[in-house]
C-alpha cells in the first residue's frame, strides 16, 4: 500500500502519528505500507477526510491501489 506511504508523506505525519489519529498503532500503519496488510474501510475514510481538509485530495482507490494496478 505504498500509496499511503506516499500520503502520509504528503501530510507530514510519522508512522506514529498517524496512527494515533486513526487510532491505531504504528506498526499496523507500517504493514499497511509494506503490503502486509490494509487499512479498514473506516479508517481509509478517516484519512481521506484528514487528507481533504489539509488540501490534499484522494479516493479510496487511489489508497487501495497495488503496484500490479495499472495508474
Amino acid at each position: 500500500m505504498n500509496e499511503l506511504l506516499d500520503l502520509r508523506k504528503r501530510l507530514g505525519l510519522s508512522q506514529s502519528e498517524l496512527g494515533s489519529i486513526l487510532g491505531v498503532g504504528q506498526s499496523a500503519i507500517s504493514q499497511c505500507e509494506r503490503g502486509g496488510n490494509y487499512l479498514s474501510i473506516k479508517h481509509a475514510k478517516r484519512l481521506i477526510k484528514l487528507a481533504a481538509e489539509k488540501g490534499v485530495a484522494v479516493t479510496l482507490d487511489e489508497l487501495y491501489r497495488t503496484e500490479e494496478d495499472p495508474a
